[in-house]
């Protein structure tokens, strides 16, 4: 066992050289293990987000609305006992199936495409809001696996990696440098 949590956060639209030209991903690059053979599956972006948590693209080659009855690691983790959270940005809540709102997008939260958390209002619980992930990480509560995605600006996707590196180095910078905080803890940041 190498770590007890796993923190992942999802950016857009950006390329390898563009985004290692900005320092915090920079800084994370070299102070952790920086894969560059890590390709999208698909564009647009939903069908990575499905493939990222899936296992597969199950079909999906577009950004519509889509409801799966698939297995996804959410039902693995909860097999083996262990918790799970996404923290959305902008979520407005309530098992939300609509496209979009304040920033949100359905298209990049593949979890509330999974059936199985859509039609079960306790799974469902499991897709909050992105501030409650400070309130969380403050308390000590964070579940054993994050997947954290950013509305469509503090991601890069209507701002571009500039914008989004700084977001990152303010939103999850302090966190990088505590070492309590980070004891046992992977911090994945990828691109679609």
């Amino acid at each position: 066992k190498y770590f007890d949590r796993v923190i992942i956060v999802l950016f857009e639209n950006t390329n390898y050289k563009d985004a290692i030209g900005q320092p915090f991903f920079a800084q994370l690059a070299q102070s952790g293990a920086n894969f560059t053979n890590f390709l999208a599956e698909t564009h647009p972006s939903q069908g990575n987000y499905v493939a990222l948590t899936s296992g597969s693209l199950n079909g999906v080659r577009g950004d519509g609305s889509i409801d799966l009855s698939v297995s996804h690691i959410g039902d693995l983790l909860q097999a083996k006992g262990l918790t799970w959270k996404v923290y959305a940005e902008g979520y407005p809540g309530n098992c939300y199936t609509g496209s979009s709102k304040n920033g949100y997008a359905r298209k990049h939260n593949p979890f509330i495409s999974y059936l199985n958390v859509q039609k079960n209002p306790q799974r469902c619980a499991n897709i909050v809001d992105g501030a409650q992930f400070d309130r969380d990480a403050s308390a000590g509560s964070l579940p054993d696996y994050v997947f954290y995605i950013p509305d469509e600006r503090n991601d890069g996707h209507d701002t571009g990696v500039r914008f989004a590196d700084r977001w990152y180095q303010q939103k999850f910078g302090p966190l990088v440098a505590n070492s309590n905080f980070m004891k046992n803890t992977l911090l994945i940041s990828t691109f679609d």
